[in-house]
């Protein structure tokens, strides 16, 4: 299952999770892990078609740093107009809850952006999977 974050770091951040509940990576089972990984590659495929920019990071923890114990990955796009490979530094916030260390400096994300950008994912998507049904 893929969704947009509601605290996004940049336009485009997406979670991906299993729908069973597991807490760490390292207690996935196999079937799941492999659901997983193809969530993960079709998902990155289509942020990248989407937003017309390929680079990204993929991003997990597990315990170390992992807020919600769920086994969840962020994949965050590559800041827009960036061409150096170098991380940007995030805008100041106007998120009250940044102020008091929650959300990371992050600002909630706008439904209305959402709609828009879900719509765009999806149909890069679509798109992608239209493409690879025509090549067999």
């Amino acid at each position: 299952m893929a969704f947009l974050d509601i605290l996004p770091l940049r336009p485009g951040h997406t979670l991906v999770i299993p729908k069973k509940h597991v807490q760490q990576v390292s207690h996935l089972n196999a079937e799941t892990a492999a659901s997983l990984s193809q969530a993960l590659v079709q998902t990155t495929r289509a942020i990248g078609k989407a937003l017309g920019d390929e680079r990204l990071q993929v991003i997990t923890n597990q315990i170390y740093a992992q807020l919600v114990p769920h086994v969840h990955f962020h994949i965050v796009p590559a800041a827009l107009g960036r061409t150096d490979g170098k991380a940007d530094k995030p805008a100041a916030s106007k998120n009250p809850m940044a102020i008091m260390g929650l959300g990371h400096g992050r600002d909630e994300l706008d439904d209305e952006e959402a709609e828009k950008l879900c719509k765009k994912i999806r149909e890069a998507a679509d798109a992608l999977q239209k493409e690879t049904k025509a090549k067999l």
